[in-house]
């Protein structure tokens, strides 16, 4: 699965914490959505990845789960 959003204002610097607890560049974020998501998804033996389009302003996230868990 693959989930776009635009608005992405981060460095290349503050990309790299994208699944850091508690780093968030939003007023009211808490910095765990990504860190929780990532958790859920390596739960059941899958990836959660991102890619950066720094010149379109465009993030990516990339879900890769199997198809049957043993």
């Amino acid at each position: 699965m693959e989930i776009e959003n635009g608005g992405f204002t981060l460095t290349t610097e503050e990309s790299g914490l994208l699944f850091e607890p508690y780093f968030t560049q939003k007023s009211k974020g808490t910095g765990l959505g990504l860190v929780i998501s990532k958790k859920i998804v390596l739960a059941h033996k899958g990836q959660l990845e991102w890619q950066g389009d720094f010149a379109r302003k465009r993030i990516k996230l990339l879900i890769t789960l199997p198809l049957e868990i043993s």
